[in-house]
């Protein structure tokens, strides 16, 4: 008779599982190995872990295709020799940002219950999961995170880009809202050219974005700043540009309106002294520019 119950067997799969998605994947196998080094040295290598199961023809087991593998193994290999009797190892922290950032909401959950910390950042950028749910509009895994404490003003490495500035640039209003609501900095300003969300709000002719940002109080007069590190990326002209001259710049003819109707400043220039007007690209845009909004 083979020296494993189907109980034991799903009791493992849930420990394996660490991120909690209904598959064991190569690299949950690979850290349960390291971590749990089994009783048994017949299958105690990842090269003899991962083969059992099959790892090297496909990248996840679900927990049927598991208890087959045991069945096959018969009394070769039992739950308790993979380890079942060691303690449960933590999520790996950078899975919840991929789950985070593909809007999986029960597994988000579920790492942080586990104790992964919601203000977890990946060391390649510096991006959070709350940063990624808000760039890919994840509106729910947003509020589960911002209940969990995240940071809402975190800036990733580089470029320096907050949460809320990526959810206005891809016009996510109700995440928008969400993180304004829960007191999300509107004038948090871009590390390297120190952008507003405002500023990639008219860029974009985000209409809906723009009037929640204004209503809570986004700066109207932030100009773009020159960087030196970033001049290869950002042509010049650009340089001391408010959110009006970029909206202009980019013919963005409603966006332009809202911020007049706001009172955005139609004399301001940028650093070659170029007015909204004097970059307009289209007769409508300039007739806004010379109304009286």
């Amino acid at each position: 008779m083979p020296s494993f119950s189907l109980a034991d067997v799903t009791s493992l799969f849930t420990i394996m599982d660490l991120d909690g998605n209904g598959v064991v994947e190569k690299y949950e196998f690979l850290e349960y190995a390291r971590l749990n080094k089994p009783a048994s040295g017949v299958y105690g290598t990842v090269a003899r872990l991962t083969a059992l199961f099959g790892l090297d023809r496909k990248h996840e087991v679900t927990v049927e295709e598991f208890a087959a593998s045991f069945k096959k193994a018969g009394n070769q290999l039992s739950p308790q020799d993979m380890g079942l009797k060691y303690t449960p190892v933590k999520p790996p922290a950078d899975a919840l940002l991929s789950e985070a950032s593909v809007g999986n909401d029960a597994a988000v959950r579920g790492m942080l219950e586990d104790g992964v910390d919601a203000n977890h950042v990946r060391a390649s950028d510096g991006a959070s999961a709350l940063y990624l749910a808000s760039t890919n509009g994840h509106k729910t895994t947003v509020s589960t995170l911002i209940a969990a404490g995240a940071n809402l003003d975190h800036l990733t490495n580089g470029n320096g880009k907050c949460p809320l500035l990526k959810a206005s640039v891809r016009g996510h209003v109700e995440v928008v809202q969400m993180l304004l609501e829960a007191k999300a900095d509107p004038n948090t300003l871009k590390t390297y050219d120190e952008a507003s969300s405002l500023y990639a709000a008219a860029h974009a002719g985000k209409l809906e974005v723009m009037q929640l940002l204004i209503k809570h109080n986004a700066r109207l007069e932030n100009r773009l700043v020159e960087n030196s590190l970033v001049t290869l990326e950002r042509d010049p002209k650009y340089y001391g540009s408010t959110p009006l001259i970029v909206a202009s710049f980019f013919d963005q003819v409603e966006a332009v309106k809202l911020l007049m109707l706001a009172g955005a400043d139609t004399s301001a220039t940028t650093v070659h002294g170029k007015t909204a007007l004097d970059v307009a690209k289209s007769e409508a845009c300039r007739k806004q520019l010379m109304s009286t909004a």
